[in-house]
Parts: C-alpha cells; structure tokens; sequence
C-alpha cells in the first residue's frame, strides 16, 4: 500500500514539475492545479479556466504547521482553531510572508490556504502535500462562470478537451462534493464569511468561543 501510494504521489509530481496542468482529488469537489513558479504553467491554467485576467488561487496544504511557513502569525486565537477545524473543508485567507507564489497572493498581500482530510484512497496526495515545498494552487474544474465539474465522465471529457493530466478517475469520490466554506481573518481575529461551504458557520463559531 505505501509503495503504491508513494508511486502515484511521485507520478503526479513529476507531471507537476514537467509544467502540465494536473487534475486533483480532494476532500470537498476536484480541483486544478499547476506548478505555481512556473509562469507558462500557470497561464496555461488560466486559459484553461477561461479567465480574461489573472486570480488568486487558493492553496492546499500538508498541516497546520506548514501553513504557518507561508503566512505571516496569526492573530489569536486562530493557532487553537484551526488545530480543531483541520484537517477540513475550511479554506482560510490571511496576509501571506515574503516569497509565496505571486499566482496564491492577491493584491492585498493576502493568500487563502486550507489543509484538506484526505481519506485512505487520496492519501497519495496527502503525500504529494507533505512532499512539495509550497502550496498546490488549486482551482474549481469549470471555465468561469460555470458550475464546478464533480463527477467522473464529466472530468474525463473536460480534461481531454483542454490537455490536462488525469490521475485514475477511480481515485475520485464517485458522489457531488460540497465546495469548502472561505473566511477571511482580519487584524484582531476577527472572521468575515466569504462563502458558504461544506463546514458551518455554526461550527466555526463553536469553536472560536472555546478557543477565546
């Protein structure tokens, strides 16, 4: 099982670091990514997205702690929250540190990040996020303005249409995913929705009146 999960992360990297646009699993719905130093990579995803100018993307990381290396310090009590809420399907923005992939940060200075819960059948891209040394852009399957692609033909079809690298559509959750719920934390730590998700406001609120 280790080898196995250890093969399919290191074949997803070297497509990666070869500058494709590659299809990812994840907790919630499937995403998009490229490698986010390389800037024909991530035109590449933008024209694949349809986008008319460039967007932020959000992030996926391995833990708590290595999403610490890319942000500035939390304000409290965020530390304690988010070491209940993930592994999770919330997506956080905060100000990014020096040095991030440009294609993450957006003109504010800040960078969304989320650390996913990665079951034993995606476990190989816990093991991708463990590997690399920033974090997997990551993007709705869809051209803007339409809705996300969830289910395996659909992914087929789109990914053949627009040259995108696919890992075995078998190590995708057959059933619709819910998009990550995203909030914004502000100086003072204080937390503003940004959409609704997959985690309820009810239980984020839970948790920062336990953490204060």
């Amino acid at each position: 099982m280790a080898s196995a999960i250890n093969d399919r992360s290191s074949i997803f990297i070297q497509h990666l670091e070869a500058g494709e646009i590659c299809l990812h699993p994840t907790d919630t719905i499937p995403g998009l990514t490229c490698h986010p130093f390389q800037e024909k990579a991530v035109e590449k995803l933008g024209n694949v997205k349809g986008w008319a100018e460039r967007r932020p993307m959000l992030g996926l990381v391995s833990s708590l702690a290595n999403a610490i290396t890319f942000w500035q310090a939390l304000p409290a009590p965020w530390n304690e929250v988010l070491a209940e809420l993930w592994p999770g399907s919330l997506t956080v923005v905060w100000k990014a540190k020096a040095g991030t992939p440009p294609c993450l940060v957006s003109t504010t200075g800040e960078m969304a990040l989320r650390c996913p819960s990665l079951g034993k059948e995606k476990a190989w891209l816990a093991e991708v996020l463990k590997t690399l040394t920033f974090p997997l852009p990551s993007t709705s399957v869809n051209k803007a303005g339409e809705e996300p692609i969830v289910r395996g033909d659909d992914l087929a079809r789109f990914c053949g249409a627009q040259d995108v690298w696919t890992p075995p559509l078998d190590l995708f959750s057959a059933k619709e995913g819910r998009s990550s719920t995203i909030i914004r934390i502000k100086p003072g730590g204080v937390a503003t929705w940004i959409r609704k998700g997959a985690l309820s406001q009810a239980r984020i609120e839970h948790q920062l009146k336990r953490s204060a």
